[in-house]
């Protein structure tokens, strides 16, 4: 579904609950005599009584010991400094009982949470199945204005949603963090949606650990998403806001010990983010940022438009992933028989101990089975493999298996480091498809390598090369950067002239135009008056169409 499509959607449900609970009753929850109850649990009693309509309860004061079950339609609004407040002026904490039941388990009814902080008792190791500080059971539920922490499960330690009809809806100041579980230690996602629409969410140092017991789990230090057979999971994570500066959701500093530190995508899933930074997360095994596992598809991406009105303010290079580790592979993003596509973005400062410093993908079982990355407008740069125990596999920016499928399309791959860093190592068949068209490729400076092993290819065309020039149309000259100490890779239009400027066409691109732009929203092929071949149609090589040399603030504000 396209995002404006499902954000009417949540609009017109929003606004639904809003007439619906004009017929609904309020009801007072705190300790002054003007409260009609003094405890959260016999408020929701008197709301299951009331029958029809939606209710609304509003928390006074920070209650212990709590373990509601939601079953009744209702809005749960927190952070009221009496029970005669007209508007909430913070959150109200609600803390868990001793780890045996989630804070808030919601089942089969819709409701909305505001206002709260949502914290579980840390009881270690989990006992609760599903959803330490929530659990969302088929049921839909609306959650703004809220932290969710030191919460404990198997199954989502933050939260889990869970069931063919449940869904998540995420808006407006949301944190989740230090939770633990041992799949998804913030959220968890099963067979059901999640939907971000956000203004100011982070998703930070929360950790998925291996059962002690059956070794199993440690996935997903930040997000896990699955559907099954039959059943997909899907998660949509996306800014709303197109007039203001756009900040980006954070997914950062988590920690996984098998795989995905980030995020976690596997058996019939999606996971589409947008505006969202990867950063800063880590495993012991592989995908520091992010693992893409059995029939899982993984996208990170900036938008055109959010409901028509075009979208260029990002405060900085808002879609990225960043700074995150894999012990074993896969500083960026492991895939083992799934896609992932980056467009827009930048893949900046990841790193693994060997394997891919970047990317990396695995093989099982049924090796017939394959692996896709397509980039597109994005920076690969400063990417490090240390070449630890397994030092007879070298370290690539981009490390195959079988039969895998990569396209590079207006790609600036530049100033990863140490030896051996070509920009793929084929390991199997040789039958691994390699397209690389519109892009800057230079490999480190002690590597003598820019493709390791045999692949089938195509199209290769129109890139510039410091050496080992592949295919049609290479071109030679320097890409001459902006300000690339400072993670600015756009080509320089200053009187020393970059290569690669109104140089190469979109005959081989094999998109819609609608991908036509670049990771600051400049649409291909602008002409620079007295700047290279000077043709408009001309697309500039890279991740970056040259625009005359301005005092930007940081390299990225338009």
């Amino acid at each position: 579904m396209r995002y404006e499509s499902w954000f009417r959607h949540l609009a017109g449900a929003l606004a639904l609950i809003t007439c619906n609970s004009a017929h609904g009753v309020l009801f007072r929850v705190g300790a002054d005599a003007a409260c009609q109850y003094n405890s959260p649990a016999t408020a929701i009693a008197a709301a299951q009584a009331n029958g029809s309509g939606v209710d609304q309860i509003l928390l006074s004061g920070d209650f212990s010991g709590v373990a509601l079950i939601i079953d009744t339609p209702l809005e749960l609004r927190g952070g009221y400094a009496n029970c005669s407040a007209p508007n909430p002026t913070g959150r109200s904490q609600l803390t868990g009982t001793d780890g045996l039941s989630p804070v808030l388990d919601i089942v089969s009814a819709e409701v909305t949470l505001s206002g709260l902080h949502v914290q579980g008792a840390n009881s270690l190791p989990p006992r609760v199945l599903y959803g330490g500080g929530i659990a969302i059971t088929n049921a839909v539920t609306y959650l703004s204005d809220s932290e969710i922490s030191n919460a404990v499960a198997k199954l989502g330690g933050g939260i889990a949603v869970v069931g063919h009809n449940s869904v998540l809806v995420i808006y407006d100041d949301v944190e989740i963090h230090h939770n633990y579980a041992y799949e998804g230690g913030g959220i968890y996602v099963g067979e059901a949606l999640l939907r971000a629409s956000y203004k100011n969410l982070s998703i930070h140092h929360n950790s998925a650990e291996r059962n002690s017991q059956t070794l199993e789990g440690g996935h997903g230090g930040g997000i896990y998403v699955t559907g099954a057979s039959g059943w997909a999971a899907d998660v949509v994570i996306a800014s709303y806001e197109a007039l203001e500066p756009i900040v980006g959701a954070r997914i950062s500093d988590n920690y996984a010990r098998s795989g995905g530190g980030g995020i976690y995508v596997t058996t019939n899933a999606s996971a589409s983010t947008y505006e969202t930074a990867i950063e800063r997360n880590s495993t012991d095994g592989v995908g520091g940022g992010v693992m893409v596992y059995s029939d899982g598809n993984f996208s990170l991406a900036r938008r055109e438009s959010i409901a028509n009105i075009f979208v260029k303010n990002c405060t900085s290079t808002c879609a990225r992933i960043s700074d995150n580790f894999a012990q074993e592979g896969g500083g960026a993003v492991m895939t083992m028989v799934g896609a992932t596509s980056v467009r827009q973005a930048q893949v900046i400062g990841n790193s693994s101990n060997h394997g891919g410093s970047a990317f990396h993908f695995g093989s099982i079982a049924n090796a017939t089975r394959t692996n896709s990355l397509v980039l597109d407008g994005v920076v690969v740069a400063k990417n490090n493999c240390n070449v630890g125990t397994n030092a007879s596999r070298p370290c690539a920016v981009y490390s195959t298996v079988n039969s895998d499928s990569i396209e590079l399309r207006h790609v600036t791959q530049v100033n990863n480091r140490l030896a051996n860093t070509p920009v793929a190592d084929f390991r199997f068949n040789g039958n691994e498809h390699l397209s690389i068209v519109n892009s800057i490729l230079i490999p480190d400076a002690l590597s003598s390598n820019i493709i390791f092993g045999s692949y089938a290819a195509g199209p290769i065309d129109c890139n510039l090369y410091s050496r080992g020039m592949l295919g049609n149309r290479p071109i030679t000259g320097t890409a001459t950067f902006i300000n690339a100490a400072a993670n600015d890779y756009r080509l320089s239009t200053s009187s020393t002239l970059s290569a690669g400027i109104d140089t190469c066409d979109a005959s081989f691109l094999g998109e819609p135009d609608t991908w036509y732009s670049d990771p600051l929203l400049m649409s291909r092929g602008q002409n620079l008056p007295n700047v290279g071949a000077n043709s408009g149609t001309l697309h500039d090589v890279g991740a970056y169409e040259a625009m005359p040399s301005l005092p930007f603030g940081d390299g990225f504000e338009d």
